[in-house]
């Protein structure tokens, strides 16, 4: 079959400009406002023997003014309150030492040539404040685990109560079920002794009731089948 098409025209043809009245109607866009220009740095006021004290922890930054009497402890109070890392936990890098917390901050100050007086810390946590943190970490995570098998009990339960399951297939997802469970429960006494709270302590707790509430299930079940 012969495929007919329009034969391709020597000359080339310019499109024509479609030309459109301008509409006084038709609203012109605003320019984009220009950003706000950069909120100014807050002024410490520092009194008279007094320092101002500058704490670094990745991005946060700490200024507040201490009286030179003051010592690296008090220091470390004052950002417990800013920060919520207890004061225990805490290690202050000054000039690539650790002071002690014993120390006045006058005799930093006294070897500093900065004018007017200012001391930078860098602050680092000591390895227990890691160690709360992966615990805390932790604790949430088992706690979500803890909804799951929860969530997976009520539903097996569910099964046997409309007698619409399988008793092997049941009997052995319980036994999973169980397995989890001790698990979980191994890993939050771990935790547990590694850095206590009142939030492991409760799901140490509730662990051991969902370990009990399975076993009668299962127990419940071996009966029913004999």
């Amino acid at each position: 079959m012969m495929l007919l098409s329009r034969a391709p025209s020597s000359q080339v043809h310019a499109p024509s400009a479609i030309h459109r009245p301008l509409s006084p109607d038709v609203p012109i866009a605003p320019t984009t406002p220009s950003p706000p220009p950069p909120l100014p740095r807050v002024v410490v006021p520092v009194g008279e023997n007094q320092v101002l004290v500058q704490v670094v922890r990745g991005k946060d930054r700490y200024r507040f003014a201490m009286d030179t009497v003051s010592s690296v402890f008090d220091v470390k109070t004052h950002l417990e309150v800013l920060s919520g890392v207890a004061a225990r936990s805490q290690r202050l890098l000054f000039k690539g030492k650790y002071p002690t917390d014993d120390l006045a901050l006058s005799s930093l100050v006294s070897s500093t040539n900065t004018s007017p007086s200012s001391l930078v810390f860098m602050l680092l946590f000591d390895e227990r404040q890691h160690v709360r943190v992966d615990v805390q970490a932790t604790t949430v995570e088992l706690q979500l685990q803890l909804v799951t098998h929860r969530t997976n009990l009520a539903r097996l339960e569910g099964q046997i109560q409309r007698n619409f399951f399988d008793a092997t297939d049941v009997s052995l997802r319980l036994r999973q079920l169980l397995d989890a469970v001790e698990i979980l429960l191994s890993n939050a006494e771990i935790a547990c002794d590694s850095s206590p709270s009142h939030d492991l302590r409760q799901l140490s707790t509730d662990a051991q009731a969902l370990r009990d509430a399975i076993t009668q299930v299962h127990e419940a079940l071996i009966t029913r089948r004999t």
